[in-house]
């Protein structure tokens, strides 16, 4: 069975155009050494026209993916956001590059946590499975993370 929590923003009602958020303080020396001991660590950096071809390729019309100017000024977002599911393919890409030659996938679980901005690296960070359970998360260039995901292997 496969259960999916959908959450979603308020109207919008203030004032428009919105300012958009400041970046990020900078990394605290925690955020950087959880960074540093992932067993597995692969850095992304997304495009605009990968996330203009992934809103094409899912039907997903949502601005927020492909309008730069509909994100900063009506949403608020400081640059365009990386889809939930494109990050979740890009997670089990991964995790096959290491145990799918062995192992199939035998259940994902996942929650979106904080908004991964094109144009900013960010990594994936997986640490040695246990009993069959691989702990993967996603964390952007100020140790904020993004994704939290858990693989089962057959």
């Amino acid at each position: 069975m496969q259960n999916r929590n959908w959450i979603f923003r308020p109207e919008l009602t203030s004032p428009l155009p919105l300012p958009p958020p400041p970046q990020p303080a900078s990394l605290s020396s925690n955020q950087e050494s959880a960074a540093e001991t992932a067993a597995y660590s692969l850095p992304i950096t997304l495009t605009p026209v990968t996330l203009f071809r992934f809103s094409a390729l899912t039907f997903n019309a949502h601005k927020i993916h492909y309008n730069r100017e509909w994100c900063r000024t009506i949403e608020g977002h400081r640059d365009l956001v990386v889809h939930g599911p494109l990050n979740l393919i890009l997670i089990v890409d991964f995790w096959r590059s290491i145990y799918g030659k062995k192992h199939a996938v035998k259940k994902v679980s996942y929650r979106a946590t904080n908004p991964l901005y094109v144009g900013e690296e960010y990594k994936i960070l997986m640490e040695e499975e246990t009993d069959g359970v691989s702990e993967v998360r996603i964390v952007d260039l100020w140790g904020k993370t993004g994704m939290r995901a858990r693989i089962e292997r057959f």
